[in-house]
């Protein structure tokens, strides 16, 4: 089945601020079956609503619509749905109280302009708004499921984990739920993961994507749970081919997964003379907020060190690293040679000698 999620808001088309809802609802509805074929954001503009509403009717089943539930004049999301679905507005006497009750309670004054959020599309089913006063709704048009949900982040989440997730999974759409496998790669150019992959994938029924964030390339298959017995063959052959670069997969995180292995040290000293900052963004927030670890300390090879594990990057030439815990060490060549490469470098030692530590500490 085929989604569209239309956005609403000037301040988005404007780049005031980043449209988070569309990269988050498309993450959640692909588990469910639905391939998102179209992301559409719009200003406040009444004629260009519609005719984004217009569009998402000619190219999805379930149309998820965000923004513009608000009590202001630049919020009239739910006119344009009423026009173009050619259901009138009902007012909803719940809705009202909910506005009522969440600003009295917050010490707000309640204007009768805050009406406006209680008007819905005849036939909707009004979806409650536990963390905000615009509640969302849903109803069909020409057969076409329609979900309009308030803008706010957390807003668009909490309505979806109330209302519309569990009806998607209760109106029986989640009928072939899609299964991604990702192969996060370190030491491959893109266009070197093609070459190696595109053999393998060439003729098979399945999405294929690529994407670069360095240090990694990540390579990744997407396939029906239908199809699941036959791509497992697939898997296994990508797997051969990509286990030399192959660091983590699927939705792992090194510095996560380092993190949890290095619960059971009370004290951890960190020494990084390579990667600059890279290293400390990677793994500081996540050792920091391990309650489990007595203290965290990144330091200089003239601190002094005891009772504790110590982790250890020094530079032996431009390109060729050592990595230690405690008394155990190894070397690290980085495939990056050229001078133009040096922050790359510094991103590629700092995953590698995650890794290495994930593989060796405790081993």
């Amino acid at each position: 089945m085929k989604s569209a999620i239309l956005s609403i808001g000037t301040e988005l088309t404007d780049g005031q601020i980043t449209n988070r809802n569309a990269a988050w609802l498309s993450a959640k509805t692909k588990p469910l079956g639905f391939r998102c074929v179209l992301h559409l954001c719009v200003p406040d503009d009444r004629s260009r609503i519609l005719e984004a509403l217009r569009l998402c009717e000619e190219q999805a089943d379930l149309i998820l619509l965000t923004g513009g539930l608000g009590p202001t004049s630049d919020d009239f999301t739910r006119d344009l749905v009423a026009e173009w679905s050619e259901e009138p507005l009902t007012f909803d006497e719940s809705s009202w109280r909910h506005v009522n009750e969440r600003l009295t309670s917050r010490g707000y004054e309640v204007h009768d302009f805050q009406k406006q959020q209680c008007f819905f599309p005849r036939g909707s089913s009004i979806l409650p708004n536990t963390q905000g006063t615009a509640n969302g709704f849903r109803l069909q048009v020409r057969g076409i499921d329609t979900v309009v949900l308030p803008g706010p982040p957390r807003e668009v989440e909490a309505v979806w984990n109330d209302h519309v997730e569990p009806w998607l999974k209760n109106r029986g759409h989640v009928l072939d739920p899609i299964e991604t496998r990702a192969w996060q790669l370190v030491g491959l150019a893109e266009p070197e993961v093609n070459a190696m992959m595109e053999p393998l994938v060439q003729g098979q029924n399945l999405e294929v994507g690529y994407r670069v964030h360095q240090p990694y390339v990540e390579f990744k298959i997407s396939f029906p749970r239908s199809q699941q017995r036959k791509a497992l063959s697939l898997v296994q052959k990508i797997e051969e081919t990509l286990k030399p670069w192959t660091l983590v997969k699927d939705d792992q995180d090194l510095a996560s997964l380092l993190t949890t292995k290095l619960k059971s040290h009370r004290k951890i000293f960190v020494v990084d003379e390579v990667t600059g900052s890279f290293l400390f963004q990677r793994m500081g927030s996540a050792l920091f907020r391990e309650s489990g670890i007595e203290s965290v300390q990144f330091a200089n090879r003239q601190s002094t060190f005891a009772d504790g594990l110590l982790l250890q990057l020094v530079a032996l030439e431009e390109t060729r690293i050592r990595v230690s815990w405690n008394e155990k060490s190894t070397d690290i060549e980085a495939p990056m040679k050229s001078p133009m490469m040096a922050e790359r470098r510094k991103q590629y030692f700092a995953e590698m000698a995650m890794a290495w530590w994930l593989r060796e500490i405790g081993s």
